[in-house]
């Protein structure tokens, strides 16, 4: 069975390609569909800042009738209203903040998929170690059951003994089975992470991730994503109070205009329609009725109190996670200590020991059976420990953007 296992897995692995932590990293910021959406919209907010300035449409008119006399003239006009220069000004700050909140917010993603990446990536190496147990262990049960059927055979030994090689034997294919359907679902997220349709396996051999970097909570937090981006909301916050304090400021208006005025002006000369007169006028919109609009000053206030509690709150959530991360590695690390220290030797000790007493007729196939899934069981908990490190270093790596 271990033969026909290994053929399958050439096969398969024939169609897939190789590849290392940081290509598979590097493609998924490249590829990634979520990251794509995040960086056009910060493509979009950077076009926005254009939009500051926009100043309303010039209003032009033409007025034709008896306007001076009873002679029939013609007015043109030209007018324009603008906001106060400063609440231009404002307004691009906004812009600008909100297009800095834009970037981090894909850094954020890009974390996050740092992270994801990754996870799935040792989760595969993990998938990995248990197939080699469990092939291994396939081997054993596969010998087991050869010797048991010639006992069988020579009478020397009963129908259960081959049952239970049996037995042993099918339960491992059953979860070889299982496993192959967990990679191959761990093949699918990693597929859509990078967004590619190649089927990749994992090119790195060692399975246990080297030890987190010990860095100053302090200083390292304050630099992730996430806290700069609260810390960038409370600019944006800022900027958009500046913005509504701006606009209590008056409008300013100007309007130009030229007419004709047919008859005898006011200089006792006589004007035909060829003449022409011109005016030019000035003036302010005068921001009397301001209560709503400072409601919506004092309203600003209070989203960057908002704001400000939100940072407090997202850094005191983060330092908590980042020391409740290191407790769960270090205690993951204890525990593959102890495997690594003495459990598999007494694993290796057991297995060696149980088959040379088998052998030898010193315990029966039933004690056999006991003792070497008991030595498994040992040797497949540290490849579940090691997981369990890997993905608490994970979580130590994200957390101080590494």
């Amino acid at each position: 069975m271990a033969g026909f296992l290994a053929w399958m897995c050439h096969q398969h692995c024939s169609a897939q390609q190789r590849i290392t932590l940081q290509a598979a990293v590097d493609t998924a910021l490249k590829n990634n569909l979520s990251l794509k959406s995040d960086r056009l919209n910060a493509d979009y907010l950077q076009k926005v800042k254009g939009t500051a300035y926009v100043i309303p449409q010039t209003n032009a008119s033409f007025e034709y009738g008896q306007i001076n006399s009873a002679y029939s003239d013609n007015r043109i006009s030209l007018s324009q209203t603008i906001r106060f220069p400063t609440v231009y000004a404002r307004q691009g700050s906004v812009y600008e903040q909100e297009w800095k909140s834009g970037v981090l917010t894909t850094a954020i993603r890009e974390t996050e998929l740092k992270k994801e990446v990754t996870q799935v990536y040792y989760n595969m190496l993990y998938l990995r170690e248990k197939q080699k147990l469990l092939e291994h262990s396939d081997s054993i049960f596969a010998e087991f059951l050869r010797n048991a059927t010639l006992r069988l055979e020579k009478g020397e030994s009963n129908i259960l003994e081959k049952t239970t090689a049996e037995t042993q034997a099918g339960q491992i294919g059953l979860q070889l089975k299982a496993l192959r359907e967990d990679l191959a679902v761990l093949q699918w997220q990693l597929k859509e992470l990078l967004n590619i349709g190649t089927d990749f396996v994992p090119a790195d051999t060692v399975f246990k991730l080297p030890a987190p970097v010990v860095a100053d909570s302090t200083d390292v937090l304050t630099r992730h994503p996430y806290i700069r981006q609260l810390e960038q909301q409370q600019q944006v916050s800022n900027a958009r109070l500046r913005l509504e304090k701006a606009k209590l400021s008056p409008d300013l208006f100007a309007a130009f205009n030229t007419m004709t005025m047919k008859g005898t002006g006011a200089d006792n000369k006589n004007y035909a329609g060829s003449d022409r007169f011109q005016s030019f006028q000035v003036g302010v919109g005068l921001p009397i009725f301001t209560s709503a609009q400072r409601n919506l000053i004092a309203a600003s206030r209070i989203n960057g109190q908002v704001a400000r509690n939100n940072y407090e709150k997202g850094l005191q959530a983060l330092r908590i996670k980042y020391r409740q991360a290191w407790e769960i590695y270090r205690k993951q690390q204890d525990a593959v200590a102890y495997y690594e220290t003495s459990a598999l030797k007494n694993a290796d000790a057991i297995i060696r020991t149980a088959n040379q007493q088998f052998k030898g007729g010193q315990i029966n196939y039933l004690d056999w059976v006991l003792l070497t899934n008991n030595a498994i069981t040992i040797q497949s908990e540290y490849v579940d420990a090691v997981r369990n490190l890997n993905l608490s270093i994970i979580d130590i790596n994200s957390l101080i953007n590494q």
